[in-house]
């Protein structure tokens, strides 16, 4: 619970989620709808995670896992937009996530919608 906490997840997130505008419109051009429509699917969820931990109080335990297995059920995130980010993150070990990234223009693919 404490790696969850606001005090250690809140900032990855908000920046997480500053990242997703401009790599979505970087790679408009090479991007299906399909991973569009995931990827702002994750960002819309992230975006949700940020404003839980902005409330007073940071959120409860059960409302940051639900947003969280939310998101994960989108898969996991453009590797670009982890670089930087601290590990640990909830999509570390899944296919295309930071651990076991694939690198170049096949990282584009690793939305679960497709």
């Amino acid at each position: 619970q404490h790696f969850l906490s606001k005090d250690v997840f809140w900032e990855p997130m908000k920046e997480l989620a500053s990242k997703y505008p401009s790599y979505l419109l970087d790679r408009a051009d090479v991007l299906t709808p399909d991973q569009v429509s995931c990827y702002r699917s994750q960002l819309d969820c992230i975006q949700r995670l940020v404003l839980t931990y902005e409330r007073s109080g940071g959120g409860s335990f059960s409302e940051v896992l639900a947003v969280l297995q939310e998101i994960q059920s989108y898969g996991p995130p453009p590797p670009e937009l982890l670089d930087g980010l601290s590990s640990g993150l909830p999509w570390d070990g899944l296919e295309g996530g930071p651990t076991g990234a694939s690198q170049g223009k096949g990282a584009v693919g690793s939305c679960s919608v497709m």
